[in-house]
C-alpha cells in the first residue's frame, strides 16, 4: 500500500465529502416559503419540488418506498384461520356514534392516480393532522390504486403520534376491494378497521376476519337483504348506499328505519354526483339579474347530506371527497363538504365556502366572496 501524506489524505477526504454532499439534500429556503430539505443539483431540481407546493404548506419530506410486512400479514392470516375472536374493539363505533348526537362527516381519500414522484409525505401528514385538529371522526382510505397502501400507512403513523394527547388519534379505515387478506394487510399497517360492501361475495368472511383481529367493519348496504346479511354477520356500523342517485336520499332514509337502534348508521354519499369540484363551485356562484341576487340551488351532494342529517343519521361517509392530496382545490372541496355537513340550518343563508380558496390550502385568511348557498328548511333572518 502506498503511503499517503497528511496533505494528500486531506485532499482526498475533501473530494469524497464534496462528491457525497452533491448527491444529498441540503437545508435551505424552499419555494413554498418554509425551511426544509432541498435537493442539490441546480435550480431545475429545486423548482421541481417547489412547483407543486402551496404557499404556507410545510416542506415535503423525503418519502421512502414502503414494503408491506409479509410476516405480519401471514401472522394475521393465521389468527383469522384459527377462528378465535379477538378483544372486541369499539373505537370506530364510539367515534361515529357520539353520545352528544353530533353529526359526523368522514372524508374518504380515493387516490385517482399513481404519484408522479415519491417525495410528498409531509402533505399527507399535514392533511392527517388537520383531520384530527378539525375533530373528524375517522379517515377512510380507498386502496383500489396499489400505491394507496402507502397512504394508509402514512395516515396510521401520523395518527399514532397523537396517542396519549388530546384529542388523541382518530381511527383510520381501509376501503376499496375487500377480502380476508386485505383485512390482514390493513391490520399489519395498523389500521383500525375496514369498509366492506355487502353487495360483494365474502363480506361476512371479511367481518369475521375483523373480529379475529380486533378490528371493526363498516358494512355498506343498498337494500334490505344486504342489511340483514350485514347485521347477521355482526356489523355494528352500517353505511347506507341506497338512494345515492336521489337528491333527497329517499331510499337511504327509508332503509335507515329498518336498521337496529343498537347500530351506528352512516349515510354513504358520492361527492362527485354534482360534478367535479370546479364544476360544483362554478355552479354555486351568486349572480345578479335586474338588480336582484340569483342564488343557485344547493348542490345535490349537499341536499343529500342535509337529508341524512334531518333523518338522524349519525354521520356521512363522503365517498371520493378527496382524490388528489397535492391539489389545493381537491383538499378545499373535501373541507368545504365537511363544513357544509356541520353547518346549522338556522339561518336563511350560510356561507359554505369558507374552507375553500382556488389554488389555496383550504383555509383562506379572508372570507372568499361570491359563493352563497341556501339550506333546505332554513328560516329567514
Amino acid at each position: 500500500m502506498a503511503f499517503m501524506g497528511r496533505g494528500a489524505r486531506s485532499a482526498s477526504l475533501l473530494v469524497a465529502v464534496t462528491v457525497l454532499s452533491s448527491a444529498l439534500p441540503s437545508l435551505g429556503f424552499h419555494a413554498s416559503g418554509c425551511w426544509g430539505l432541498v435537493p442539490r443539483g441546480g435550480a431545475a431540481s429545486r423548482s421541481a419540488i417547489g412547483a407543486s407546493v402551496r404557499p404556507g404548506s410545510c416542506v415535503p419530506g423525503l418519502r421512502a418506498a414502503r414494503m408491506l410486512d409479509e410476516a405480519a400479514v401471514a401472522k394475521n392470516m393465521e389468527a383469522v384461520e384459527a377462528g378465535t375472536a379477538g378483544k372486541a374493539s369499539t373505537k370506530v363505533f364510539k367515534a361515529v356514534k357520539k353520545s352528544s348526537g353530533a353529526f359526523v362527516p368522514l372524508q374518504e381519500f380515493a387516490r385517482s392516480k399513481a404519484p408522479a414522484e415519491n417525495i410528498r409525505s409531509m402533505l399527507y401528514q399535514n392533511w392527517s393532522f388537520n383531520q384530527r385538529r378539525d375533530k373528524r371522526a375517522a379517515i377512510i382510505v380507498d386502496t383500489t390504486v396499489p400505491e394507496a397502501m402507502d397512504d394508509l400507512e402514512l395516515f396510521v403513523k401520523e395518527q399514532q403520534k397523537a396517542k396519549g394527547s388530546f384529542p388523541g388519534a382518530i381511527p383510520v379505515l381501509r376501503s376499496g376491494p375487500m377480502t380476508v387478506k386485505a383485512v390482514a394487510e390493513a391490520k399489519a399497517v395498523g389500521a383500525d378497521g375496514v369498509v366492506v360492501s355487502f353487495a360483494d361475495d365474502g363480506a361476512a368472511d371479511v367481518v369475521a376476519a375483523c373480529a379475529a383481529l380486533s378490528m371493526e367493519a363498516v358494512g355498506l348496504v343498498a337494500d334490505e337483504a344486504q342489511l340483514d346479511a350485514a347485521v347477521q354477520a355482526g356489523c355494528t356500523i352500517i353505511g347506507v348506499k341506497a338512494g345515492m342517485d336521489d337528491k333527497l336520499y329517499s331510499a337511504g332514509v327509508a332503509l335507515k328505519a329498518k336498521i337496529p337502534a343498537t347500530c351506528a348508521v352512516l349515510a354513504y354519499i358520492d361527492s362527485r354526483i354534482s360534478g367535479t369540484p370546479q364544476e360544483v363551485f362554478d355552479a354555486q356562484e351568486v349572480t345578479e339579474v335586474d338588480g336582484k341576487l340569483v342564488i343557485p340551488e344547493l348542490p345535490i351532494v349537499l341536499q343529500q347530506i342535509n337529508a341524512a342529517k334531518v333523518a338522524k343519521f349519525q354521520g356521512v361517509i363522503i365517498y371520493r371527497a378527496l382524490t388528489d392530496i397535492d391539489s389545493g382545490e381537491e383538499v378545499g372541496f373535501g373541507n368545504w363538504l365537511c363544513a357544509a355537513a356541520l353547518t346549522k340550518a338556522s339561518a336563511k343563508f350560510a356561507n359554505l365556502s369558507k374552507d375553500y380558496v382556488p389554488g389555496g390550502g383550504g383555509r383562506p385568511p379572508v372570507k372568499p366572496e361570491g359563493i352563497l348557498t341556501r339550506l333546505e328548511g332554513s328560516t329567514g333572518r
